[in-house]
């Protein structure tokens, strides 16, 4: 059975949505970055510190 991801006219992802499976569809759906939140990520290769230099992407498949 597939999962169902927005539709409605109202639907929105603020912030993330981390998904993991088959059959996913993705219809009508605005996606947002929430003010004030980070979208820069550390890569694995950084070092303890990191080096925030990574950004998603809003949608990624």
């Amino acid at each position: 059975m597939p999962s169902y991801i927005g539709v409605g006219a109202d639907a929105w992802i603020k912030g993330y949505l981390l998904l993991k499976g088959n059959d996913v569809i993705i219809r009508n759906l605005n996606i947002a970055k929430i003010p004030g939140i980070r979208n820069r990520f550390g890569d694995s290769t950084d070092g303890k510190l990191g080096n925030w230099n990574s950004e998603f992407d809003g949608l990624a498949v």
